[in-house]
């Protein structure tokens, strides 16, 4: 039986792609819609992930918690999502502008996923950029940063006319599959038996909302005839089906790359017409993964850009004061969404590191995705009066934070990445054994520890400002091949690109 939380998503990615095919590879969901299978990938994999690590023993960490994650596993979070975005838009009303040269779609609104598309509209012509939201979060991101989003609706009629027509094919579709069940299995155990009711909902639920979603976004595009639509990524629901409904209307597609490629789920099959990329090493793994070097465009990460501005003395200053954590050395623990023991054995390792240096603070950084943040919670709690001095942060900005820290402890994480672009050192946990996709680029030489102790012995010799800069400048060439430029120009550099300058 695979047993670790690598082979487990590994696996999960792979079924996720293939679970809908038939085995001469036709779709099994276009009845329900032309790219079904596809944009429907990522809702598989969330829904067979906690399925296989149930069956390897595997405790995951990851999924939304409470009543958001609660919907979504039922299958209703499109319906809610809609309702929320048309209390929002308005029920949907037409833009005030007849046209806009660029319009962005935000379908998720993750920092990763959001903040480069917010920092390339600040940098376009006024007017020249419209943003469309498909989530009520990226709605309310948008209307944060001075924009007037558009909600990605119908209006009631129209919506209520097409999903009655979807969810007929899309129940057609679920009982064809019914007939002939595709076999889901992990190493030897059948998973099948607990993996099609959650694909049901999926099917049954969630895919008919696409048929919505297409009409609205065709809507929104015919009325703004934009001549670049820009995307956070091809791979996910709404940005697969946009691309389909762009390419219709004769509008460009373009991705900004909204992470550390690790692996393949999020990034390929490359499908829109460009993929504004980070730097030399994002297009060597886009090449080696199949995407042709002419769809790419190296241009930089405009997330980082907001780096060049940052203050790092002053940054660090107001996350002190408004975490109350005066001591240091000051260690950031970056979690990822990983198998549950892992990431609290990171959490007690660093909280080890406090009960060695007794001034010391700790901010611990859920990831979006973290799923189980009482257990850490928990982990505080039962340190005592080492836990005081630790805080946890989950929506909190993460620059002032890696400003703040004296170094960042982490397993895997584009957060690495951006840390050592903030000239914060990074040390890399050891705990467990990582899949060759999880690690972090070589040439970077990043220190790993296996336990409290050698992480102390990092902590105490990379807190001063001299250790701090020594570590970043011995590593500044491969940050910069890693990450892309740091002239603090990207989403300036993008927004000429586009046309929009």
């Amino acid at each position: 039986m695979t047993t670790s939380f690598e082979e487990v998503r590994s696996w999960a990615i792979d079924e996720a792609a293939d679970w809908a095919l038939e085995a001469d590879g036709r779709e099994r969901l276009a009845s329900a819609d032309p790219v079904a299978r596809w944009a429907l990938r990522v809702e598989a994999f969330e829904a067979l992930l906690p399925i296989g690590l149930a069956a390897a023993g595997v405790a995951g960490d990851l999924g939304s918690a409470g009543l958001g994650g609660a919907t979504k596993r039922r299958g209703w979070d499109r319906a809610v999502r809609m309702a929320g975005l048309r209390v929002l838009g308005l029920g949907g009303r037409t833009p005030r502008a007849p046209r806009a040269e660029v319009a962005f779609l935000s379908e998720l609104a993750t920092p990763s996923t959001i903040e480069p598309m917010l920092a390339v509209a600040a940098a376009t012509r006024r007017g020249a950029a419209q943003p469309i939201a498909a989530d009520p979060r990226a709605f309310r991101a948008w209307a944060a940063a001075g924009a007037s989003p558009l909600a990605a609706t119908l209006p009631w009629r129209d919506e209520r006319r097409i999903l009655r027509a979807s969810r007929s094919a899309a129940a057609a579709a679920w009982t064809s599959i019914r007939e002939r069940p595709p076999a889901i299995s992990l190493g030897e155990t059948d998973l099948s038996r607990a993996a099609m009711p959650r694909l049901e909902r999926i099917v049954r639920r969630s895919a008919p909302w696409l048929a919505v979603e297409r009409a609205a976004l065709r809507r929104r595009l015919e009325a703004l005839q934009p001549r670049w639509l820009v995307l956070a990524s091809d791979q996910h629901r709404l940005g697969r089906v946009a691309v389909d409904v762009a390419r219709d209307l004769g509008i460009r597609t373009i991705v900004l790359q909204h992470g550390l490629p690790q692996f393949e789920l999020g990034f390929v099959p490359v499908v829109a017409d460009m993929v504004a990329t980070w730097s030399e090493a994002s297009d060597e793994w886009f090449v080696d993964h199949g995407t042709p070097p002419d769809r790419l465009l190296r241009l930089g990460n405009p997330r980082l850009d907001a780096l060049a501005r940052i203050d790092r003395d002053a940054a660090s200053r107001d996350v002190a004061a408004r975490h109350r954590l005066d001591g240091g050395p000051r260690l950031l623990l970056a979690l990822s969404p990983s198998d549950l023991e892992r990431n609290l054995a990171l959490v007690d390792m660093a909280l080890a590191v406090l009960e060695r240096r007794p001034a010391a603070a700790l901010i611990i950084k859920l990831h979006p995705g973290h799923g189980r943040r009482q257990e850490v919670r928990r982990r505080i709690a039962a340190a005592g009066s080492t836990g005081t001095r630790t805080r946890v942060a989950r929506r909190e900005p993460l620059y002032p934070l890696l400003a703040w820290a004296d170094i960042v402890l982490l397993h895997r994480s584009t957060v690495a990445i951006e840390a050592l672009a903030t000239g914060t050192p990074v040390v890399v946990s050891s705990v467990g054994a990582a899949s060759p996709e999880d690690a972090l680029p070589p040439d970077l030489d990043l220190p790993h520890v296996a336990d409290a102790a050698e992480l102390t012995g990092h902590v105490e010799a990379l807190a001063d400002e001299g250790g701090r800069l020594r570590f970043a400048a011995a590593r500044r060439g491969a940050v910069e091949r890693i990450c892309g430029p740091l002239d603090g120009r990207v989403a300036e550099r993008i927004a000429t690109y586009l046309g929009t300058d």
